[in-house]
């Protein structure tokens, strides 16, 4: 499993996500083999790691303990989770005595440690424990006021479910980006096991396509490329433009996906040379709302993807610094400047230093 994991980190790295996400036992083991992993990534590639952490069977120092040292070995993004319960999935969760109640008092407390990029979940469909889908917003909001800045999805298949969960979420005044999950399609069973436990719907078109086929994995892994195709091209014609995939340590899918998607990997003479190689020079660009009109009008729309878009392909071109202005002609330029930065802090670009130009001084 270590051999699969570092060879699809090795496949995956060169198309420059966000981030990738390290789930505990990533690499087939326990909580300390994660913590290797995450090392291990973020000494030997450009990569920006969200490591997993979840309230189970800890308290709150233990917790704490691990939120230290995954600062401490350069980790700057958290995806704080509640967790299942310690009996399976399907069991009544309880709080570990001392440990944190839910991933709204996870987020509080990471905040507390470092100044860590806070992601979390969030269920489409609401979360089996939630009494109802606006409770599971509500819950979602103390995540965001604790200090969570981007939600990551429960998987789904249906995609007018997670367009309808988009609107409500904006409607409530939540405006993070909101990941949609997309998770491999191994054998119906498995499928509509951990659906049911999740309370995922299973679209019945895309049921019967698995139909008869837990014995024949070659069309089976076919026909889920084609149904995973086929999802994230909708999305995207609906103008989704963040998405989340669970490789299962196998990059084929995802790399196949990304590809459709238009993010594909650089020739390798074009990618930017490490920051250690010798005889190098620092290159910086400038998001500037008043030397570019056309970067100003992206802030004063809101049109925050779009701008950090400008700043990704800056750093993508070579730019080892990036010098973010919004003071001059701006009605709110703090508010504008603190909705950057914490984008920023949650994307590729949070590997290169950030100059922050303020001349205000606020």
């Amino acid at each position: 499993m270590q051999e699969r994991l570092w060879r699809s980190v090795g496949k995956l790295a060169p198309l420059a996500p966000d981030f990738v996400s390290v789930t505990y036992g990533a690499g087939g083991s326990t909580r300390e083999r994660t913590h290797e992993t995450v090392a291990r990534i973020l000494k030997e590639t450009s990569l920006s790691v969200a490591a997993h952490l979840t309230c189970v069977a800890a308290t709150k120092e233990e917790v704490n303990d691990v939120l230290r040292a995954y600062w401490d070995a350069g980790v700057r993004h958290v995806v704080a989770l509640r967790g299942d319960p310690p009996g399976g999935p399907g069991e009544r969760y309880t709080p570990h005595p001392g440990g944190y109640a839910n991933a709204a008092d996870l987020a509080a407390g990471a905040r507390k440690i470092a100044p860590f990029e806070i992601s979390v979940g969030c269920y489409p469909e609401k979360h089996p424990d939630s009494p109802s889908l606006a409770a599971d917003i509500d819950m979602l909001k103390r995540k965001v006021d604790a200090g969570a800045t981007r939600a990551i999805t429960q998987f789904f298949y249906d995609n007018a479910a997670y367009l309808r969960y988009v609107d409500r979420v904006r409607a409530a005044g939540l405006d993070i980006p909101i990941s949609g999950h997309h998770a491999r399609m191994r054998t119906s069973s498995s499928v509509r096991k951990m659906a049911d436990i999740c309370g995922t719907t299973i679209p019945g078109r895309i049921v019967k396509l698995f139909q008869n086929l837990d014995d024949d994995p070659a069309t089976r892994q076919l026909i889920a490329a084609t149904v995973a195709a086929e999802q994230c091209l909708e999305l995207a014609e609906e103008g989704v433009k963040h998405f989340h995939f669970y490789t299962l340590n196998r990059d084929d899918l995802a790399y196949a996906l990304c590809h459709m998607l238009g993010v594909q990997a650089a020739p390798a003479k074009a990618r930017k040379p490490p920051h250690d190689a010798p005889d190098f020079i620092n290159i910086g660009e400038r998001t500037n709302v008043t030397g570019s009109a056309k970067f100003r009008k992206l802030i004063t729309d809101g049109r925050y993807d779009e701008a950090l878009a400008v700043a990704r392909q800056q750093v993508e071109n070579g730019a080892q610094v990036i010098d973010v202005n919004m003071d001059e002609g701006m009605l709110d330029g703090v508010a504008a400047m603190r909705t950057f930065l914490r984008l920023i802090a949650s994307s590729l670009i949070l590997r290169v230093p950030i100059a922050v130009d303020s001349p205000n001084g606020k």
